[in-house]
């Protein structure tokens, strides 16, 4: 298998050298994982934390093996992202979130900036993809920076990505993946804004899901709501959430504060959809006037 180099160390491959190349890394896992901690044990720890370093960074770099694979199977993937993740979850055997951070991650620094319509991608990050081939950053990191990008107003989202690509990889190189933590306010601070948000952003960010039941019977509720729904839900937790709160006179409330915000909820929707039933037409009802 030859390959060439163009600007940017982009190897020049044919269909066959890439088969040739997943048959090589195959045939090379199964013996990296067959070797067993004897073999290990026969190098000294100074070689061990070097090869198994290489390691490291070979696995953080297949990042771009996932963006450029996504990139071009796009026209079979689910549009959404969330189906996506959905669809690599049960094709490939792995977890949603995994998943998900692969999708998020192949936005960033997949090989193609600029879109199949010719317009530029304006999300794409060609240092940070550098730093991955680098293996200087991994699937987790990239796919922080872009949820952190994403989660402020979308007018910023192209000053951003440009201003922040260079800085991050610099970033990942000097100080590794756990510099990515906490990404939100630098990235605020990098376009000097307190708090960019608009009703709208917060608008497009709001999302609420119920799990499917677990074996136990309890689901999992989760999401991320409007300042106006934090007050509502704020004010129920405090009228109805405080100990005792719904308990008879008499009882011992044993309680978590956890078990008292739900029970909180759970009184102040059932009053609220009793209401509901007897002050509203039936979807039956409604479709016979």
């Amino acid at each position: 298998m030859t390959l060439g180099t163009t600007e940017g160390h982009a190897p020049q491959m044919s269909a066959d050298d890439l088969r040739s190349a997943v048959s090589a890394l195959v045939e090379a896992t199964a013996a990296l994982t067959g070797a067993g901690s004897d073999v290990w044990g026969l190098l000294s720890a100074e070689e061990r934390e070097d090869l198994y370093g290489r390691c490291q960074r070979a696995r953080n770099s297949m990042v771009l093996m996932d963006a450029d694979f996504l990139r071009a199977h796009e026209d079979a993937l689910p549009v959404s992202v969330g189906r996506r993740a959905n669809y690599l979850a049960r094709a490939f055997h792995l977890t949603v979130p995994e998943a998900k951070a692969r999708v998020d991650a192949a936005n960033r620094v997949h090989d193609a900036p600029v879109r199949r319509d010719g317009r530029p991608d304006r999300r794409h990050m060609p240092a940070l993809r550098d730093a991955c081939r680098d293996g200087a950053v991994s699937t987790d990191s990239v796919a922080a920076v872009h949820r952190a990008i994403d989660r402020l107003p979308r007018t910023l989202h192209a000053r951003l990505t440009e201003a922040c690509d260079a800085p991050l990889a610099d970033l990942a190189r000097s100080h590794g993946p756990a510099a990515f933590h906490g990404l939100g306010p630098r990235l605020r601070a990098l376009c000097d804004i307190d708090d960019p948000y608009t009703d709208e952003d917060r608008a497009r960010r709001r999302t609420l899901s119920l799990g499917k039941q677990g074996f136990d019977g309890m689901s999992r509720l989760s999401g991320l709501v409007t300042p106006e729904l934090a007050a509502m839900l704020r004010r129920v937790l405090c009228d109805l959430g405080n100990s005792g709160d719904l308990l008879p006179d008499t009882a011992v409330d044993r309680r978590t504060p956890g078990q008292r915000y739900h029970d909180a909820l759970a009184a102040a929707l059932a009053s609220s959809y009793s209401c509901l039933l007897y002050t509203s037409p039936s979807p039956r009802d409604r479709t016979r006037s």
